[in-house]
């Protein structure tokens, strides 16, 4: 029996929102409420799959959401361009601020923290799965 585990990115937030993507088939986790999640394949190894688009502009119909609107916020203040798509002018790490990327909310990040914390207490081998970069120094500087 063929498991397997969805790591949802700017793709499917360009062609799905939110709310259906929590109650989708693609929302691989337990809590049907969030995106990210973690499970243990084998004795010893803990997957953890984060939700890299939780804050962003895409993939809300509520334009009140909080994710939206701190996304909006970051993007007005580190995009220079009037399309948020576009890196004209803008070097380095600086690129990452785009419309096609996310960030994590505190919460997730609590709930990465205490995951984490779980997982070397229960001596476990961890990998996580972003569909971003977690780190901006582990991609390409352009």
């Amino acid at each position: 029996d063929f498991k397997y585990f969805h790591v949802l990115g700017n793709h499917e937030y360009m062609n799905f929102n939110r709310t259906f993507l929590l109650k989708s088939f693609l929302n691989s986790a337990n809590d049907k409420d969030r995106l990210y999640y973690s499970f243990t394949p084998y004795g010893g190894f803990r997957f953890i799959a984060l939700d890299s688009m939780e804050i962003s502009v895409l993939g809300h119909t509520n334009l009140t959401d909080p994710g939206y609107i701190q996304a909006k916020d970051i993007l007005k203040i580190q995009n220079p361009n009037g399309d948020w798509n576009s890196i004209d002018g803008m070097e380095g790490t600086n690129t990452r601020f785009v419309k096609g990327n996310g960030m994590l909310t505190e919460t997730q990040l609590s709930w990465l923290n205490e995951t984490l914390h779980t997982a070397t207490q229960n001596n476990e081998i961890v990998m996580i799965f972003s569909h971003h970069i977690i780190h901006p120094d582990a991609g390409d500087k352009r």
